[in-house]
């Protein structure tokens, strides 16, 4: 499964809380959570991008476990990026 690029407006999108997700794998969940919660404290370019680049590293690491593959597929075609 192709992971977009930390650039990609998708993992903005998800951490602005532009678009939200049903996840189903724990560590997603609360990582997503602490991940918005920092960009409503500092909304910066910066923050977003650093925020949407972590985000990005947990689906590349977990993305051998069933959840986390479930979650990538339904957040990119909830995305629209399918």
């Amino acid at each position: 499964m192709h992971i977009p690029d930390a650039s990609s407006p998708f993992w903005i999108s998800a951490v602005t809380s532009e678009r939200t997700y049903e996840l189903e794998f724990l560590a997603m969940k609360i990582l997503l959570a602490r991940l918005r919660l920092a960009v409503k404290q500092d909304a910066s370019p910066e923050s977003i991008q650093k925020c949407a680049h972590e985000l990005r590293e947990l689906f590349l690491k977990s993305q051998h476990l069933p959840k986390a593959q479930n979650d990538l597929k339904r957040m990119i075609q909830e995305g629209g990026m399918s």
